[in-house]
Order: C-alpha cells, then sequence, then structure tokens
C-alpha cells in the first residue's frame, strides 16, 4: 500500500512509526524513557517498516530521543536523502519508579493502581512518574510547529507507546473538534511493533 494513495497531494500526511521490539518488550519490561536497543528481532522489523515506505518521497523523519526509536528512525531513512532529526518533545512518557520493572510482578504487588493507572492514565501517575496529561502540552507544541514548518508532504514521527497513543488521540480529536482540519483519515496499515497509521491533514491544521 502506497501511503499517499490515501492522501490529497496537497495535504500534510502525518505517519506514526512505533519502534520495533528491544528486549525489554519480550521480558514484558516497562521501558518509559530509558534507553534500550532494537532486539535482532526489533532491526527486522524496523527495516520491515523501512520497506513500506519504498517509492515515498517524504519530506522529513522526526524521531524520538530514546534508542529505539532513532535506531528504527535510521533504518526509514537508509536509503534516503532525508536524515531523521531527534526532537526532545517526542520523549516518551515517564513511568518513574515503574521503568525496568516487569509489568507482571506489578500487577502482582500493586493491582489496584496498575489497574487504576490503566483505566485512566492521564489522571493517574506512576510512583515519580508523569500523565498522560502531563505530556499533552509537549505533544501540541510539537504538531503545532510541524504543521506550520510542512504545509504539505508525508511527515515520519517515530515514537514509542504509549506517546504515540497520545499523539494519535489527540489528531483524532482535532479531526473530530476543529473546523480547520479536513480529509482527516487515520489507517491501521500494520499490526503490533512497527505500526504505521497515517492522518492526512489540510494545510490548514492548527492547534
Amino acid at each position: 500500500m502506497m501511503i499517499r494513495d490515501q492522501a490529497n497531494p496537497d495535504d500534510l500526511q502525518i505517519v506514526l512509526v512505533k519502534p520495533g521490539v528491544t528486549d525489554f518488550d519480550a521480558q514484558g519490561r516497562i521501558m518509559g524513557t530509558l534507553d534500550v536497543p532494537l532486539s535482532d528481532s526489533g532491526i527486522a522489523q524496523a527495516q520491515g517498516v523501512a520497506a513500506e515506505f519504498a517509492g515515498v518521497e517524504i519530506s522529513a523523519v522526526y524521531s524520538g530521543p530514546c534508542l529505539a526509536a532513532q535506531q528504527t528512525a535510521v533504518e526509514i531513512t537508509a536509503h534516503s536523502r532525508v536524515r531523521p532529526r531527534v526532537e526532545a518533545k517526542l520523549k516518551n512518557v515517564d513511568m518513574g519508579l515503574w521503568q525496568g520493572r516487569e509489568l507482571d510482578e506489578l500487577k502482582s504487588n500493586q493491582p489496584r493502581f496498575v489497574r487504576q493507572w490503566q483505566d485512566n492514565p492521564e489522571q493517574i501517575c506512576p510512583p515519580g512518574g508523569e500523565t498522560l496529561m502531563d505530556v499533552r502540552p509537549r505533544v501540541d507544541a510539537f504538531l503545532k510547529r510541524i504543521s506550520r514548518k510542512h504545509k504539505s508532504g508525508v511527515v515520519v514521527v517515530v515514537v514509542g507507546d504509549p506517546l504515540a497513543s497520545e499523539i494519535a488521540a489527540r489528531i483524532d480529536m482535532l479531526d473530530g473538534d476543529d473546523d480547520q482540519v479536513t480529509n482527516g483519515s487515520s489507517n491501521s496499515l500494520t499490526a503490533g511493533f512497527g505500526k504505521l497509521r497515517s492522518f492526512s491533514l489540510s494545510a490548514g491544521f492548527a492547534l
């Protein structure tokens, strides 16, 4: 599937890419903002995602500062003149004292708190971390800046969950509520890690 097939060429198309897997993912550990490299499987996944962009003219690639996101962005741009830009505002959600711990362990030791966080991550904060509500200002600032800088074309954003889901939700919200967003469509192209989700936004997109 060609990414630009589903977009007006005069629109800005944002494509969210989830980094490939790491050993932490395989072990069921919470990564948060930690720098963990891609595993061999993750590198293969990143290369597979890169193949999705064959023949697509990419305007820019923005990467979160974590190592897995940067490595995935490098694979995407390996055969392109575009070079990935590391964006501080794409730092993933800080999971505080939960980072590096196994999710199953936390569910056993703190079942009620983990359940509250899963049900309401905008309000519940991991010990020493931040909520989704805390990261929203930097998400909005990033979307505002790239929508001003790139009036059209394909912009790739490489970032892991839960920040990727927050960015997608923010765009979906604007798609439904902001009169300046037109032709806003989101498409799930692949499953699991390396997931691509594309959003076609009019040049008038603004926050």
